[in-house]
């Protein structure tokens, strides 16, 4: 015989047990957004366009990075075989490809003018190689500063409610403070990773130009 036992001895507790849906994450991702507020959209759509950037950043970096035989051309400039360092530089792609093929191109009567040549590209590859990483790094930024000003909205309007109704129900206190806080929290969520992504690509960028003023050089 199965006996209806309240082994909590509340009967509101087990009544939102019993009540409680388990909710997919769908639905809780939508019942975060609207106890956030207003402010979670934008913060949302901070997040949408800066991962659609890191990635669009990620590709170009990764395909001017893509330069992995040029050695062999310097070593044949440093061999006096110009002509056949020329002809292999043609197959070179990239960044790095890109300053070789210029140093390569013609025979400079002087030292100058190559380095002229090799700047001119410096000139036109630098804009390419650093874009977009003010973007994400201004994103990663002011995710959390609109996350601060949604949770002192939310302390605002908790201040107006406990003036009406006074500080009686501890309940209303901490639903009122737990949701003023979600928009920092979604804006901490959003700037972490952000600006992980943000110092990755970086330093991708720095070693790119590294290696490309390293090629010049040789």
């Amino acid at each position: 015989v199965l006996v209806p036992v309240d082994v909590l001895l509340s009967t509101t507790l087990s009544s939102e047990l019993a009540n409680h849906k388990n909710l997919t994450w769908e639905d809780s991702f939508w019942n975060f957004m609207h106890d956030g507020g207003i402010l979670m959209y934008p913060i949302m759509l901070l997040l949408v366009f800066g991962g659609i950037l890191v990635v669009q950043r990620y590709v170009v970096l990764s395909v001017k990075s893509g330069t992995f035989r040029y050695r062999p051309v310097l070593k044949l400039c440093e061999e006096g075989k110009v002509d056949e360092a020329r002809a292999k530089a043609e197959k070179l792609h990239g960044s790095v490809g890109k300053v070789i093929r210029a140093a390569l191109h013609k025979k400079y009567t002087n030292r100058v003018d190559a380095e002229k040549a090799i700047e001119e590209v410096f000139a036109a590859e630098t804009p390419s190689i650093e874009k977009g990483l003010s973007s994400i790094s201004i994103m990663a930024t002011t995710a959390p500063l609109l996350g601060l000003l949604g949770t002192v909205m939310g302390m605002i309007e908790l201040f107006k409610v406990i003036t009406m109704h006074g500080t009686s129900d501890p309940k209303l206190l901490a639903g009122g403070i737990s949701v003023a806080l979600l928009t920092t929290e979604a804006g901490l969520i959003v700037a972490i990773p952000l600006q992980l992504c943000h110092t990755l690509l970086g330093n991708k960028a720095d070693n790119l130009t590294g290696r490309m003023e390293k090629a010049g050089l040789a």
